[in-house]
């Protein structure tokens, strides 16, 4: 019988996983940053939005195959192994990365935080408006704290040049402002009706 090395396999399987996860969330930098849950056991999970609505979601399934032919030497299995975790990690963050946007856009619909450009392009004003539709927070010092923007590489110079209109276009920076300040006013009020845990 052949000799069998569970503590070393062990040891290779978790360096192996922690490896993995570090590409893949290098792959899918906005996914990467949502605090993860980890779940031992069951086959769903229930959450409690701010608005009081409970949901209850299964979870969903993501897997890649890893298949290293048995007859290469050592050295070929573990070059192989790495070429296929390389493609593994890639399959995952696709994977992952479409789930998280799809998800995203279910719940930015449902609850009306959406909003259709219907083939508009980007402008400062259509950002005005996204704004108007979100929460914002504000940081100790009465500072705005904003949502991230998710663009697609191709959008990052227009979104740039569109959003130096606001130092530029004293009309925007007002309406920039009030927004702000109503925000900023709604936020005080939410902040001020929170129940603290004690």
């Amino acid at each position: 019988m052949l000799p069998d090395f569970p503590k070393l396999k062990g040891r290779l399987m978790d360096r192996h996983l922690r490896d993995v996860r570090a590409k893949v969330d290098a792959q899918m930098p906005v996914v990467s940053r949502i605090r993860s849950v980890r779940f031992h056991e069951g086959n769903c999970f229930g959450l409690e939005r701010d608005d009081g609505v409970v949901e209850s979601k299964g979870f969903v399934d993501v897997r890649a195959p890893i298949q290293v032919a048995a007859n290469l030497e050592f050295r070929d299995t573990v070059q192989s192994l790495k070429e296929r975790t390389e493609q593994l990690t890639l399959d995952f963050a696709a994977q992952l990365e479409k789930f998280f946007f799809e998800r995203f856009e279910e719940i930015t619909s449902s609850v009306g935080n959406s909003v259709d450009m219907k083939g508009a392009p980007f402008t400062a004003e259509s950002h005005l408006d996204i704004l108007e539709k979100v929460d914002l927070e504000f940081d100790m010092f009465g500072f705005p704290i904003y949502p991230m923007h998710v663009c697609h590489p191709v959008m990052a110079e227009t979104i740039r040049s569109e959003m130096a209109r606001f130092g530029r276009e004293s009309h925007l920076r007002d309406r920039g402002e009030a927004l702000i300040e109503r925000k900023r006013k709604e936020w005080r009020d939410r902040e001020g009706r929170r129940r603290l845990v004690t």
